[in-house]
């Protein structure tokens, strides 16, 4: 299963982003919040232009969001449930 990285930059102080959390959860359903602001999620039929497509309605303006497919990776100092996501 393709697997992609979601990060963002969330600039508005004090603003909820529950709805941002439930859009990238919704994607796909298969997902994992490895780190602060670092979401993976996996899909065969996601692109990155779609993901982005799908979660600009849930920032402001002037937020910021990337998104990009993994076809590689390794890591340093992540659980083991986040390395058997990754690897699953």
């Amino acid at each position: 299963m393709r697997k992609f990285l979601i990060t963002y930059d969330l600039l508005a102080p004090g603003k909820d982003y529950k709805s941002l959390f439930g859009a990238i959860e919704g994607l796909t359903g298969y997902y994992w919040h490895g780190m602060q602001n670092i979401w993976f999620v996996k899909g065969n039929n996601l692109t990155c232009e779609y993901i982005i497509d799908q979660l600009v309605a849930h920032v402001d303006a002037n937020d910021k969001l990337f998104a990009c497919e993994l076809d590689g990776w390794w890591s340093k100092g992540l659980d083991q449930s986040g390395i058997e996501w990754l690897k699953s």
